[in-house]
């Protein structure tokens, strides 16, 4: 934890491949075998709406 405090928050650097893919399942709230299970086309779809920028989350929570 306190390394994604001191890399994400502190130096601002933008996510990883792996931050954003967790990220993702967490506002999805699906687990790591759920993920796994949707498949790669379906990752692909979740990961293009860029639910790791609160942005886009609120609008796709909303709509």
């Amino acid at each position: 934890m306190l390394y994604w405090v001191v890399k994400y928050w502190i130096l601002r650097r933008e996510y990883d491949e792996e931050a954003r893919i967790f990220i993702t399942r967490r506002r999805l709230k699906i687990n790591e075998s759920e993920w796994d299970y949707a498949g790669e086309e379906q990752q692909a779809k979740y990961l293009s709406q860029k639910l790791w920028i609160n942005e886009n989350y609120q609008v796709c929570s909303f709509s």
